[in-house]
């Protein structure tokens, strides 16, 4: 599950994001080559700020490499239906929606003031 949410001011520099992806989405788990720790199996949540561009035919969407964050929403011993409706449910029920956005708003620093009325499934 992926939504794209608009950034309506950023803080610092500018023209860095034009949307906050928020992806939901399951891992493996195992360990990571790349930081030597080991990661646990389960649905994470991926929060990236990209720049999306409208072209003719296609949209393109560019990311600042390590400018977002993962997080934990549940771990689990596989992957299964019954999982995803509960990790999905993340959209739908708004005392987790709202926690969400503290964690976006803490994790990012405040450097974004985001518009969290007005998703896109892009």
């Amino acid at each position: 599950m992926k939504k794209y949410f608009p950034i309506v001011e950023i803080f610092g520099e500018t023209e860095l994001a034009s949307h906050l992806k928020v992806n939901i989405d399951y891992e493996l788990g195992g360990y990571s080559y790349a930081t030597g720790r080991k990661s646990r199996r389960g649905y994470y949540v991926y929060v990236t700020p990209v720049t999306i561009k409208k072209h003719d035919t296609y949209n393109s969407e560019s990311l600042i490499m390590f400018s977002g964050f993962k997080t934990l929403l549940k771990e689990v011993k596989r992957q299964s239906k019954s999982a995803v409706i509960e990790v999905e449910q993340l959209f739908t029920d708004e005392s987790k929606f709202k926690a969400l956005q503290v964690m976006v708003k803490h994790q990012l620093q405040s450097q974004y003031v985001i518009d969290f009325e007005n998703p896109s499934e892009n």
